[in-house]
């Protein structure tokens, strides 16, 4: 249980500086590009085949999914059925991990690849020093997870997430709570800025909070509106929005950039979010350097959240 002295010290601090409605200008050129489920081609999502084309196209982060098996195996895979990525059939929790090695991925076509479902600790291992990972935990068990980033040495490689609520979190994972890097997950509510500053001042002290991910249907949501957006800013944290399907970003998805990319990835960026998750990396790399190359052409500063220092 965190000291109220120290939480109301937090408090007063964030009181203070939510006061004032600063402007940042930095240096970053584009925000971290997350590839949702390592899409970055037309290979296996959660595959160590789609990983590596993410690391050769240059996204910053990885974003997978883990279950786990019968044999308490963590292992990448977003569905709790086997059918639509893979050439087997059933619960992948009713498989153990050496029954699931006849299991062959399929690519996004829905063509059998040579691909096999790996495991966590393949992937973090084949990740280490050459991109980010998220993970969204479908195991149900942060814990276990946060055992073997710290274990594995890969506390500079993860960044875990949840939308559990900040002492729910810090249960969960224990002795690890201020170890792993951590992102709430927040969805769109009806919050004052009072109780939002609260909320984050909370994840705060119980995690190690180093961003937040924001799922709004509305631009003037109570998590992204400006007061909402100065707030993270304050607290020197990265902002993730997903641009993945319209209800997650206000209508400014992934279909709308590809016609029109200002109007989607460039709006968010000039909102001041710092990392975007998109099925479309590759697409949204292009799209920043030809931005960033325009901007320095014609000798303009690029207009953002302040530049986060830190797990990068």
């Amino acid at each position: 249980m965190i000291p109220f002295s120290a939480k109301r010290q937090v408090l007063m601090m964030l009181s203070a500086i939510t006061t004032f409605n600063l402007s940042f200008w930095s240096f970053a050129q584009s925000p971290k590009i997350v590839a949702h489920r390592a899409i970055c081609s037309d290979l296996p999502e959660n595959s160590l085949a789609a990983l590596e084309a993410c690391i050769n196209i240059g996204a910053d982060y990885v974003e997978i999914d883990v279950r786990k098996t019968s044999d308490d195996y963590l292992v990448l895979m977003h569905d709790p059925t086997l059918e639509r990525t893979t050439n087997c059939h059933g619960q992948i929790s009713q498989y153990s991990f050496s029954e699931l090695q006849s299991c062959h991925l399929k690519d996004r076509l829905g063509i059998q690849s040579s691909e096999k479902i790996p495991t966590l600790g393949e992937v973090l291992q084949a990740s280490k020093g050459r991109i980010k990972v998220n993970i969204d935990d479908k195991s149900g068990g942060l814990s276990n997870i946060a055992a073997l980033v710290v274990h594995g040495g890969y506390e500079n490689t993860v960044l875990m997430k949840s939308t559990l609520t900040p002492v729910r979190v810090s249960q969960e994972l224990g002795s690890y709570s201020k170890v792993v890097s951590f992102m709430p997950v927040l969805r769109e509510r009806d919050i004052s800025l009072a109780d939002l500053t609260v909320l984050m001042s909370d994840y705060s002290l119980e995690t190690s909070l180093i961003g937040v991910e924001l799922v709004f249907s509305s631009e003037d949501s109570a998590i992204f509106n400006p007061e909402a957006m100065n707030l993270y800013r304050h607290l020197g944290i990265e902002i993730w929005v997903n641009t993945l399907t319209p209800e997650l970003c206000a209508g400014r998805d992934d279909q709308v950039a590809l016609n029109d990319p200002e109007s989607s990835w460039g709006w968010f960026f000039d909102k001041g979010v710092t990392m975007l998750q998109t099925d479309y990396p590759r697409e949204m790399k292009d799209f920043f350097e030809e931005r960033s190359f325009i901007s320095r052409a014609i000798d303009l500063p690029s207009v953002s959240g302040p530049e986060v220092a830190f797990f990068s």
